[in-house]
């Protein structure tokens, strides 16, 4: 389970972290343990969980998931607009649809990663 205190105090400093600070509590939880595992997907299981590397691509994936959790769950991949007469229209973002990692938190995850690369020389 990621260090939320840890999180709280990351997305206090980034750009969007109110998004993450709105959220609800159970939101909050969920968009960081979701998030842990991404960047556990990405780094291995031996990455210093206490890098602030890490707490930053945690947060930042979590905040991802928080902006982008309609996307990734709609039920109309399919469909790339809809609109109902007299309520208006929604279009959708057909090229991010299948996007589930946040650039900036892949960035940070190459950097952990060559981090944590033993140089051999034989």
């Amino acid at each position: 389970m990621p260090d939320l205190k840890k999180i709280e105090e990351a997305a206090a400093q980034h750009i969007a972290g109110a998004l993450y600070t709105r959220a609800t509590p159970q939101q909050q939880q969920s968009a960081a343990a979701m998030a842990e595992r991404d960047i556990l997907s990405q780094t291995g299981p031996q990455v210093d969980k206490d890098d602030p590397l890490f707490i930053d691509a945690v947060t930042e994936q979590a905040i991802f998931l928080l902006l982008n959790v309609d996307k990734f769950y709609s039920p109309l991949d399919d469909v790339v607009s809809e609109s109902v007469e007299g309520a208006g229209s929604v279009t959708y973002d057909r090229q991010n649809s299948h996007r589930i990692m946040s650039s900036r938190a892949a960035q940070l995850c190459c950097s952990l990663v060559s981090k944590s690369l033993e140089l051999s020389r034989g």
